[in-house]
């Protein structure tokens, strides 16, 4: 049995980003003797509680310009000219200068991850290297299950997984990545199957669908004015827009929207939603705030929707909380969220949906019949599929015994 875990980040536990690894890492640090968490990308000095038996490594992963510069001798590395016939005869895409230089840097970052973590962590016998991403850090680890013989893991969400929400289309050397890692762990079977169709790996026996999942919370029993909850950064891809736009057909109802979460967005988003909503629909921009903050919102204010129109997802965990609380949930149909919201616990959308449509969809909860048994149904599906004591528990069990 593996007793060692290092766990790679892109921030945690600094700053404020990846909350949900807040809950799973009481579940690793449960099931190892000794958990590092190695965190590439911190841009922020505080840093959140961790469990007593874990200790926490800062690396930075970023590349010096002369480092840039110099990545251009990874053309001279096999797995680049493997990642060219992957391109042109599997992938079926044209070899951009653009695609050139994603796979040059993204190797020369990894390769710096990887020297880093030689001269920081005492690799053992009996330990997992496992990144919670399938970025640059789950191919630095892919190099040394080639070289150490160490047993390596990946998660992979969203981002990470679709080829078509990057501007190039591509995303380097999943081939090498999921060839080389001992295991490689989608976060719904969506995101398998699409691992399987679009990276046509040669060999999926290794890729595992394992669900995240959040904490036990009480249901909440909506109340009063109806409030639309929605939680997400403030980007193009979450399309938040599409709410505002939505929310201006709306004009027979008092409601309430409350959004958590900012971004580069966040303005324009805020002076849209002033210029278009009537007086019956009040908005309010939350800002970021802590999850557990969150967490005490939901039980306060009792919210009766939750919304998600993002053109692109993994399983967003925002609607795993929703759900814990007994919330119904809209969602786009996209990436994975067809496995957690249907018509019987919220309402699924087209996946490039008009303002119109989602406006009719928040409509159909104004029935509070039909938003009491969705609820319900809501409920169910996080404690049969999304409860984080079951499914983070079986998640350490198979990193504890892979071999």
């Amino acid at each position: 049995m593996n007793k060692k875990l290092v766990l790679i980040t892109a921030g945690f536990p600094f700053g404020t980003h990846e909350t949900f690894l807040e809950t799973e890492i009481a579940y690793l640090s449960e099931g190892f003797e000794q958990v590092t968490i190695v965190t590439v990308d911190a841009t922020s000095t505080e840093q959140r509680p961790v469990p007593s038996n874990c200790n926490v490594v800062a690396l930075t992963a970023q590349l010096s310009g002369v480092e840039k510069w110099l990545s251009i001798l990874g053309i001279l590395n096999r797995c680049v000219w493997q990642e060219f016939n992957i391109i042109n005869n599997i992938y079926h895409q044209r070899l951009t200068l653009g695609k050139l230089k994603t796979m040059l840097i993204s190797l020369a970052r990894a390769k710096k991850i990887r020297r880093k973590l030689n001269k920081r962590i005492l690799l053992k016998h009996n330990t997992v290297l496992y990144s919670y991403w399938c970025d640059d850090a789950a191919l630095a680890i892919a190099m040394f299950n080639k070289y150490n013989k160490v047993v390596t893991v990946s998660r992979v969400h969203g981002w990470d997984l679709y080829f078509n929400v990057h501007a190039l289309n591509y995303l380097p050397f999943r081939h090498y990545i999921t060839n080389q890692l001992n295991a490689v762990y989608p976060i719904s079977q969506k995101g398998k199957d699409y691992i399987t169709e679009k990276w046509k790996v040669s060999n999926p026996s290794n890729l595992i669908p394992s669900r995240l999942g959040v904490s036990a919370q009480r249901k909440v029993i909506p109340s009063g004015t109806f409030t639309l909850v929605s939680c997400s950064n403030l980007i193009p891809l979450k399309r938040v827009e599409l709410i505002v736009g939505a929310l201006s057909y709306i004009h027979d109802i008092s409601l309430v929207w409350v959004h958590f979460g900012d971004g580069p967005e966040g303005e324009r988003l805020e002076r849209l939603a002033k210029e278009q909503l009537r007086p019956n629909i009040t908005c309010i921009f939350k800002g970021h705030i802590s999850n557990e903050a969150l967490m005490e919102w939901y039980r306060e204010n009792s919210p009766s929707l939750f919304i998600n129109v993002s053109s692109s997802e993994g399983i967003p965990v925002s609607i795993m909380e929703a759900m814990s609380f007994g919330i119904p949930v809209i969602a786009t149909n996209v990436g994975g969220n067809g496995e957690i919201v249907n018509d019987s616990n919220g309402k699924l959308l087209s996946d490039h949906p008009s303002t119109q449509e989602v406006a009719e969809a928040i409509c159909e909860f104004f029935d509070s019949s039909i938003a009491e048994a969705k609820g319900e149904a809501a409920y169910l599906t996080w404690k049969e599929m999304y409860n984080a004591d079951a499914n983070y528990r079986e998640f350490v069990k198979t990193l504890q015994n892979i071999t």
